[in-house]
């Protein structure tokens, strides 16, 4: 009896600590809850193992929160990773859980509590004073795990997002906006690669 009740005590605690509101975290959910109003060109470059995709350039506006999106790469901007991603991603349900600090940046893992979102884990890395996440590892429901790491040129948004998944039997894992673009040469079905996604952003005023 003593043991079950000990083990009660510890879960108990450990549910406790789990759910504590961390004053980062809800930092960056208000910096992230900011509506968007963006406009920025695109330049998309993909890199996928024995297939050449032409770079391409879009335009993108955000005009309260929602994208407006010009230019022959419409098919090739990703949903995820793109600058909105974490305004979506910290909207969710979910629950933080502090894993450690390494210089001025703050590392957690987010697990959603919201059995229809498309993704079941994200840990984030951001700047404990700019709230800037630089690295996310996001778990999907339907299309695994993907890495995405931004550098900053300014205080806001990033200059640049590097995408990385990896593909079998050449479904892109990125939910891409608008339709799918059916010029790609398909895998064979037990091949997997990885594949990356560089995005360079140019701000207008």
């Amino acid at each position: 009896m003593k043991i079950k009740f000990l083990m009660f005590i510890v879960l108990f605690g450990t549910v406790n600590f789990a759910q504590e509101n961390d004053k980062y975290i809800e930092n960056l959910k208000l910096k992230y809850a900011e509506v968007l109003n963006i406009n920025c060109d695109v330049d998309i470059e993909i890199d996928v193992e024995g297939i050449t995709i032409p770079k391409k350039t879009v335009n993108l506006r955000f005009v309260d929160n929602e994208p407006i999106i010009s230019g022959n790469g419409i098919s090739l901007l990703p949903k995820k990773g793109v600058i909105n991603q974490f305004n979506r991603l910290l909207a969710t349900p979910f629950q933080a859980i502090f894993l450690s600090k390494r210089k001025d940046n703050r590392i957690y893992k987010l697990v959603s509590l919201d059995e229809k979102s498309d993704w079941i884990t994200a840990d984030l890395e951001f700047d404990e004073q700019t709230l800037l996440v630089s690295k996310a590892t996001i778990n999907t429901r339907k299309f695994g795990t993907f890495e995405v790491y931004n550098t900053y040129t300014n205080k806001r948004y990033p200059s640049k997002t590097k995408i990385t998944f990896n593909i079998k039997k050449f479904t892109l894992p990125l939910k891409f906006i608008g339709r799918t673009d059916k010029t790609f040469s398909k895998l064979k079905d037990d091949e997997i690669t990885e594949g990356k996604v560089y995005l360079y952003y140019t701000y207008i005023d």
